[in-house]
C-alpha cells in the first residue's frame, strides 16, 4: 500500500475526540504512513502525547492578551471584548500562517480536527491541500436550547450589564458565522455517529462519511480484582453531562441498597460552580458522591474496573467514548436513549439504554447492582461486543481507506469557467469538457453578475456524471470570478475555458502530458482555430515561438488569444499571485508577464481549442489602455533581456499600432469602434499626430490636430448611424 504523508491540525480539549486522534495516529504510524501534527502551544497534551505517534509536531504560538484589572466593572467589559476579539484575528491569522506552511510541505491530505475557540478552525478556508475535516459536533449552544443554569451568573443592572450583553451578542455572531463558513470550506467532513451526520445535515447543510471511534481494547480490559460499592460516571464536570440525573435517580433508590457515585473528570476552577452544585444536590438527597480527578488514562481504566456499573446520561452526546471504554473493561453501561450513545449500546445485551425518567433509571441501576450474575453476564457480552466491533485498529482502517479514497477522487485538472449572461454559449463549452480523452477533472462555473439559467445547465450536465460545480457571485468581473474559481478548487493544475470558447478532445490529455513530463515548466499553451461572428474561419491564432517568451510578451505584446489555450500549475499561481482584478480586461497579460519572469513554459503547435470573436466577447472589448498601464509599471529584467528601453520601445509602439488600427475601422465604416481607437491612441500619446507620416499635409499643426478632429468626426458620423437606423426602424 502507498505511504501517505499527512498533516494533522488539532486543538482540542483532553476528552475522548484526542483520545481517537491519538489511537488514530498510533495505527497509521504502524502501517508506515507519514504524519505531522500542527497545533497551538497551548493545548495541552494531558496525559496524551501525540508526539510519540507522530514523526513531527510544529507548534504556534497564539500570544496572550494580558488581563488587567480594571476601576470599573464597565471597563472590565470592554477590556474582556477587546481581549477575546484581538484573539479571534491573531487566530485568523496564525491559521492562514499554518496552512501555507501545509501546503508547502507537499500533504497528500490535511486531516483537521476541531478547535477549543472557533470549534471549525479557520485553517480549512486556508488550504491548497486537500482536507478532511473530522466533525465531531458543531457549536451546540448555538442552535440547542441552553441547559446552562440561570442562576450561576449575578446579573448586574445598567450600562455594564448592556455592554455586556452587546460585546457577547457580537461575539457570538462572529463565532457562528466562522463555524459555518469554515465548516463549509472543507473537501470532505467525516462524522463521528449517524446522529452527528444529521445534526450537521440540519444545521450546516453539508453531507458527511461516518466513521465510528474506536478504543484501545488491550489497554482498556477487565481486571483480576473485586469489584467496589459503587457506580461510575465519567466526564467534564458541567451541566450537559447530565450528572444531576443519576443523583436525583440514586436517591429513589432505598439507602441500604443504595451505591456510591462517583464522578470522574478533569477538575478545573470552571467546574468549580457545578461541582459545588452537585455537592449540595448529593447532601441534601442523602446519596454519597465522590468527586476524583482522572487526570489519567491508569486512573480512568482503575475505575471502570472496579465500578459496578456505568451511567450515562449526557444531553444529546454526538456519540460518546464512555460506554465503549466501560464496555471494554467488562462493566455494564446504562446509557441514555439519545444522540449517538443509542448507536453504542445493545439494549438488554451489554447494558441497558433508559428514558430520562428517575425511576426508569433507578430501577436499571438497582438490577444491576443487585443481580451479580446478570451484570457479569453482561459484563462478558459487552468486552466480546467490543473486541470485535469497536477495536480502534479497525477505525484506523476505515480512516485510512477514506484517505486514500478522498486522495484519489482529487482531480489533477481543475477547470474554471467564468460566465455572464450567455447560457447557450455555456452549454456548448461545457460540451467540449464532456468531450474530452482525459478524465481526471472537475469543472467551476463562477456565474457572475444577474442570475441566468446558468445553474440549469450546470444541474443537467451533473445528473450526466459530469463533476461540474455551479458558484454564483454578485460582482461581474471576469477576474474576480476567476479568481473565486481558483480558490474554490483543489487540483494540480488550473485550466481556464471562456463561456464562448471551445475545446478539442485532446487538448487536456496533451497539455497534462507536457507538464508531468516537465516538471521545469510552470504553464503550457497551445495553438486556436479563431472564427469569427459568423462562423467564418479567420486562421490561427499567433503563438510564442520561445521558451523566453517574457521577452516576447513585453514586446510584442499579449500574444496569447486567449486563457482558454492555458494550463497552469496551481503552485505557480501560488508564488506569483492570482489575477489582477484592478485590470479587468487585461488580467490575463498581467498574469502572464508575472509567470513567465519566473517560470518558462511550453508551446504545443497542435490545434487544441478554438476561439470565437464575436459581437459582446470580451476578448473584442479594447484592451489596450490596460496592457499601456501594466508595461509601464512592469519592472526591466536584464538577466532576461528586457531592458528599461525595450519596454520604452513597445510603449512608443502601441499609440501608433492603435492609430493604424483606427484607419482600417473607419475604412470599414464601423465609427464607434474607430473613435475609440483615436481616443485611446491619443490618451497613450496626446502627440501622436506628430510621429505619424502624412503625405499631403507637412503643417506642424495639422499633424497635431487631425487624431482630434478624426474623433470629433467618427462621433458625428457614429451618431448619424444610429439616428438612421432608428428612422428606418419607425413604422
Amino acid at each position: 500500500m502507498t505511504s501517505m504523508r499527512i498533516a494533522v491540525y488539532h486543538n482540542l480539549e483532553p476528552g475522548g475526540a484526542k483520545r481517537h486522534l491519538s489511537n488514530v495516529l498510533r495505527c497509521l504510524k504502524e502501517r508506515d504512513h507519514k504524519t505531522d501534527i500542527y497545533t497551538l502551544s497551548d493545548s495541552k497534551d494531558a496525559g496524551l502525547p501525540l508526539e510519540t505517534v507522530a514523526r513531527n509536531v510544529y507548534e504556534y504560538n497564539l500570544g496572550e492578551s494580558k488581563e488587567r484589572l480594571l476601576p470599573f466593572y464597565s471597563l472590565e467589559v470592554i477590556a474582556e471584548f477587546s481581549r477575546r476579539l484581538v484573539m479571534l484575528i491573531r487566530l485568523e491569522k496564525l491559521c492562514k500562517k499554518i496552512a501555507r506552511d501545509i501546503d508547502q510541505r507537499n500533504y497528500d491530505i490535511v486531516y483537521v480536527h476541531h478547535c477549543k475557540y472557533t470549534q471549525t478552525p479557520s485553517l480549512i478556508r486556508f488550504l491548497k491541500t486537500p482536507s478532511i475535516l473530522c466533525w465531531h459536533e458543531g457549536l451546540r449552544w448555538a442552535y440547542e436550547r441552553d441547559f446552562c443554569r440561570k442562576n450561576f451568573e449575578t446579573r448586574r443592572a445598567g450600562l455594564s450589564n448592556l455592554l455586556k450583553s452587546i460585546s457577547t451578542w457580537i461575539l457570538v455572531q462572529i463565532q457562528i458565522v466562522l463555524d459555518r463558513i469554515n465548516t463549509k470550506a472543507a473537501d470532505h467532513i467525516v462524522s463521528n455517529s449517524y446522529f452527528s451526520r444529521e445534526t450537521l445535515y440540519r444545521v450546516y447543510g453539508q453531507l458527511s462519511d461516518v466513521i465510528y471511534p474506536g478504543i484501545d481494547t488491550e489497554r482498556f480490559r477487565p481486571a483480576a480484582q473485586p469489584r467496589e460499592n459503587f457506580i461510575f460516571s465519567p466526564g467534564r464536570i458541567e451541566y450537559k453531562k447530565g450528572y444531576e440525573w443519576i443523583l436525583r435517580a440514586l436517591a429513589k433508590i432505598p439507602a441500604p441498597q443504595r451505591p456510591t457515585l462517583v464522578l470522574g473528570g478533569f477538575l478545573s476552577h470552571k467546574a468549580t460552580r457545578e461541582a459545588n452544585y452537585l455537592k449540595k444536590l448529593a447532601q441534601s438527597k442523602e446519596v454519597n458522591l465522590q468527586l476524583v480527578d482522572l487526570s489519567s488514562d491508569e486512573k480512568l481504566i482503575s475505575h471502570y474496573q472496579r465500578a459496578l456499573a456505568t451511567v450515562y446520561l449526557p444531553y444529546f452526546e454526538p456519540f460518546g467514548l464512555v460506554p465503549l471504554e466501560s464496555m471494554a473493561c467488562g462493566t455494564p453501561v446504562i446509557g441514555i436513549r439519545e444522540g449517538g450513545v443509542r448507536e453504542t449500546i445493545l439494549d438488554g445485551q451489554v447494558g441497558f439504554l433508559v428514558d430520562r425518567d428517575e425511576n426508569q433509571i433507578a430501577h436499571r441501576i438497582s438490577r444491576l447492582v443487585e443481580d451479580k450474575e446478570l451484570r457479569e453476564r453482561m459484563g462478558v457480552t459487552a468486552r466480546k461486543y467490543c473486541v470485535e466491533n469497536w477495536r480502534y485498529e479497525l477505525t484506523a482502517s476505515r480512516v485510512e481507506e477514506f484517505f486514500l479514497k478522498c486522495i484519489r477522487q482529487t482531480p489533477r485538472v481543475s477547470i474554471v469557467i467564468p460566465t455572464y449572461t450567455r447560457p447557450q454559449l455555456l452549454r456548448r463549452a461545457i460540451a467540449s469538457i464532456q468531450a474530452q480523452t482525459y478524465k481526471d477533472y472537475d469543472v467551476w462555473v463562477i456565474q457572475n453578475g444577474p442570475y441566468t439559467e446558468s445553474e440549469e445547465i450546470v444541474e443537467g450536465f451533473k445528473k450526466e456524471g459530469l463533476p461540474i460545480h455551479y458558484h454564483h457571485i454578485r460582482r461581474a468581473d471576469p477576474s474576480h470570478a476567476r479568481n473565486v474559481g481558483i480558490s474554490l478548487s483543489k487540483g494540480e493544475y488550473i485550466a481556464f475555458l471562456d463561456d464562448d470558447d471551445e475545446w478539442l478532445p485532446e487538448k487536456l490529455a496533451k497539455q497534462v502530458e507536457v507538464l508531468d513530463q516537465n516538471p521545469s515548466l510552470g504553464w503550457v499553451t497551445c495553438q486556436a482555430d479563431v472564427y469569427g461572428p459568423n462562423g467564418e474561419d479567420l486562421g490561427r491564432a499567433p503563438i510564442l515561438e520561445h521558451p523566453d517568451s517574457f521577452r516576447e510578451l513585453v514586446s510584442y505584446g499579449n500574444m496569447i488569444y486567449s486563457l482558454s489555450l492555458t494550463m497552469i500549475r496551481r503552485k505557480c499561481l501560488d508564488e506569483v499571485g492570482l489575477f489582477n482584478e484592478r485590470y479587468p480586461i487585461a488580467s490575463d497579460y498581467d498574469l502572464y508577464l508575472r509567470l513567465a519572469r519566473k517560470f518558462k513554459f511550453a508551446t504545443l503547435r497542435e490545434r487544441l481549442a478554438k476561439y470565437y470573436r464575436h459581437a459582446g466577447s470580451a476578448s473584442n472589448n479594447l484592451t489596450w489602455q490596460e496592457e499601456i498601464k501594466i508595461l509601464r509599471k512592469l519592472r526591466p529584467e536584464p538577466s532576461l533581456e528586457v531592458t528599461q528601453e525595450l519596454i520604452q520601445s513597445h510603449l512608443r509602439r502601441l499609440p501608433v499600432w492603435l492609430y493604424n488600427k483606427a484607419s482600417v475601422t473607419l475604412n470599414q465604416r464601423d465609427y464607434y469602434g474607430a473613435a475609440q481607437c483615436f481616443l485611446l491612441a491619443i490618451q497613450s500619446d496626446p502627440f501622436i499626430g506628430l510621429r505619424m507620416r502624412w503625405s499631403r499635409h507637412a503643417s506642424q499643426i495639422y499633424r497635431l490636430i487631425k487624431p482630434y478632429l478624426a474623433v470629433i468626426y467618427c462621433l458625428g458620423q457614429s451618431l448619424l448611424q444610429l439616428n438612421r437606423a432608428k428612422v428606418a426602424t419607425t413604422p
